[in-house]
């Protein structure tokens, strides 16, 4: 059984800013070995041009020793495969462009929300519908690729806010997986969630928060029980990396220290 020891410190360019190969050097520097490319805003792959330059980041990150893991697909109001409306497919269309630009930078993992929100309690049934065929879709096209995508677990309102919604999404499509966030759920414990989830989490987003809502704070800085957490994921057989998505309020050094002190209580 994989341990906590034993999971590589990763973490996202959204604790940062945008991607560089400075930012590259300061992961390598810090000893964080793998990298997941997102800011969370819509708009960042077009900023970077990811399309045109996906082998040459690819490239510059591996060629530091850093692994480039994952790569988030971009999210809005607009940008959700849950829309009822031509949204929904214009998302499905942007999201297999990046899919492909990212298996030509040989990323392994795909993260994607299966909703923005608000979505009022009379429409989560057909969003949840609407949502898993076109997350059906995306994970075949991905697996084409021999990559894996990967479902979030959202807060509040969006689809994915419990377990029941994860795995009604996911649980029966060998092409879909699951990247739990720590700091997301607000109707239902984390380790609870992770124990009804298992084995289909196969990544993470590490922060921590107050229960109220989402506040991508540094783990020990919230109210998680990180004990629990690990202890939870450790019976479920995780192998993954331990990948923050933080505020940018702290160093790769910092985030990277941040594990040491979780691996004294784990």
């Amino acid at each position: 059984m994989s341990k906590f020891s034993e999971w590589r410190v990763g973490a996202s360019t959204a604790c940062f800013g945008s991607w560089s190969p400075e930012l590259v050097k300061e992961y390598a520097d810090a000893g964080i070995a793998s990298m997941e490319l997102s800011t969370g805003l819509d708009g960042f792959f077009a900023e970077l041009r990811f399309i045109d330059q996906a082998e040459k980041i690819g490239e510059i990150t591996r060629g530091a020793g850093v692994e480039l893991r994952s790569i988030h697909l971009p999210f809005s109001q607009k940008l959700d495969v849950s829309r009822e409306d031509d949204w929904a497919a214009q998302t499905v269309d942007i999201n297999l462009a990046l899919i492909d630009a990212a298996h030509r930078a040989k990323v392994p993992l795909i993260v994607i929300h299966p909703s923005s929100e608000p979505i009022d309690d009379k429409d989560r049934e057909k969003r949840l519908e609407i949502s898993k065929k076109n997350l059906s879709y995306l994970g075949r096209r991905t697996a084409e690729y021999g990559m894996k995508l990967c479902v979030e677990d959202l807060p509040r309102t969006c689809l994915g806010r419990t377990s029941d919604d994860i795995n009604y999404l996911i649980a029966d499509d060998p092409n879909l997986w699951c990247v739990f966030d720590t700091n997301h759920l607000l109707m239902q414990d984390n380790a609870e969630f992770v124990r009804k989830v298992g084995s289909k989490i196969i990544a993470l987003h590490v922060s921590d928060y107050d229960f109220i809502d989402e506040r991508h704070v540094i783990p020990l800085d919230g109210k998680n029980d990180w004990k629990g957490i690990i202890k939870a994921l450790e019976d479920v057989g995780y192998s993954g990396d331990w990948t923050y998505e933080l505020k940018r309020e702290w160093t790769p050094k910092e985030v990277a220290e941040n594990k040491r002190k979780l691996g004294e209580i784990a």
